[in-house]
């Protein structure tokens, strides 16, 4: 992955601090976990990338689930910011 994925990741995580509504904050801390584990799972696989010289096709996938699941969390905190602010 790249240092954008990891600024945004970090910009998420401040943003899930400022919620005043602990269940709200919660829920979407829960998210976030699932993200990072995601993130630890494209970070393996580009272990294997760097063995064989080229992106594998799992690798490819993972990276496309772990950005669609964080682009699915950055929206549930703007929806969230709106509500409980």
């Amino acid at each position: 992955m790249d240092i954008e994925f990891e600024q945004r990741l970090q910009t998420v995580t401040n943003s899930i601090s400022v919620l005043k509504d602990l269940t709200a904050r919660r829920e979407l801390t829960t998210m976030l976990n699932t993200v990072l584990q995601a993130y630890t799972e494209v970070s393996r696989e580009a272990v294997e990338c760097r063995r064989l010289h080229r992106p594998t096709v799992r690798y490819i996938e993972l990276t496309a689930k772990s950005e669609e699941m964080l682009v699915e969390l950055e929206k549930y905190i703007t929806f969230g910011l709106l509500i409980y602010g």
